[in-house]
């Protein structure tokens, strides 16, 4: 059986659809070559829009980079941190089990360090080698106490830790009295100085949070000025396109393809000077920053910074672009 020929109707529709395609491809096309050509045209005025945009790529990723930098520092002095609970030297090894299970079963206790009296010697003697003479007499009179250290989930939250140790009767009799806890009032100085490293940590992320956001704005705000001085560096020319029966959408591609273009070539320079700048900070390494993630970060995946930026860029420069267009158009353009 021969398959069914398409009636008139349906040839009708399929060469309408055609045409309407081609010319879409066409529009597009043109859109695109006018914004290159605008965009090499215009050469100062493009290189300023591009600058621009760098500087705010810039500034996000600076902003970025910084807040990660810091968020690594502040994690590995979080890690560094720890309370101290301190029992006495007679305590048995059996004790000291149940009372670190007892800490451990606290949701808010994330690893226990113990530490034996011997331990404690060990150490003392190797940080103060130069006294080998006094070690002998001080090894008979070995009276360093048992060192539990608790490394938590949030430093802020030890309600339920300062319970324990007040209501547990184990824990109570083994304490040392002449060695508080850390967290305890008697240590408020210590307890204050964890608490304000964790509230800076937690501030630190915010404020990328929210500097991120800021900027992005910034930048976003910044390029839509410099597209709407392109647009009135060529109001005669919308003005022609418009008397030819220009839609919106044909005036308005150029100026997009335009931006993107803009956001291309800003996202590879801006990645190409924080190279730079990541290869100078790490130097700061050596005042505390930790700035090796970040770099090992950066260096790994490269490909995912170059696309984040271009995205980044692109997408600033379509957002300004339609801003700035959508608001000349409704001013100027009626149809």
């Amino acid at each position: 059986m021969s398959p069914r020929k398409p009636d008139q109707a349906t040839k009708k529709n399929l060469q309408t659809l055609t045409q309407q395609k081609r010319r879409r491809t066409v529009a597009l096309q043109r859109k695109m070559r006018y914004g290159v050509k605008s965009f090499m045209r215009n050469a100062w005025l493009s290189v300023a829009a591009t600058a621009v945009m760098v500087i705010a790529l810039l500034i996000v990723g600076v902003a970025a980079m910084a807040e990660r930098i810091l968020s690594d520092t502040m994690s590995d002095l979080m890690e560094r941190m720890s309370y101290s609970l301190y029992l006495n030297t007679e305590t048995t090894d059996e004790s000291v089990g149940i009372i670190t299970g007892r800490l451990l079963a606290l949701d808010s206790v994330d690893r226990i360090e113990i530490i034996s009296p011997t331990d404690a010697f060990n150490q003392f003697r190797e940080d103060n080698s130069h006294l080998d003479d006094v070690f002998h007499e001080l090894g008979t009179l070995n009276r360093f106490p048992w060192i539990i250290r608790l490394h938590m989930y949030d430093y802020l939250e030890i309600t339920d830790l300062q319970r324990l140790v007040a209501s547990d009767r184990l824990i109570i009799d083994s304490l040392d009295p002449s060695n508080p806890p850390s967290f305890s009032d008697q240590q408020s100085n210590a307890r204050a100085t964890i608490e304000q490293i964790a509230n800076m940590a937690r501030n630190v992320e915010r404020a990328g949070v929210i500097g991120g956001i800021a900027f992005i704005v910034i930048a976003i705000l910044i390029v839509f000025n410099t597209i709407r001085m392109a647009i009135f560096h060529r109001k005669d020319e919308i003005y022609m396109m418009k008397l030819i029966g220009a839609d919106r959408g044909f005036i308005r591609g150029p100026f997009i393809v335009e931006a993107i273009l803009y956001g291309v070539f800003a996202g590879l320079i801006s990645f190409g000077i924080l190279i730079g700048i990541l290869v100078g900070v790490r130097n700061l390494g050596y005042y505390g920053l930790a700035v090796d993630a970040t770099y090992n970060a950066f260096k790994d995946y490269w490909w995912a910074v170059v696309g984040a930026l271009l995205l980044l860029g692109v997408v600033i420069g379509i957002i300004s672009s339609l801003l700035a267009t959508r608001r000349y158009l409704n001013l100027h353009v009626k149809n």
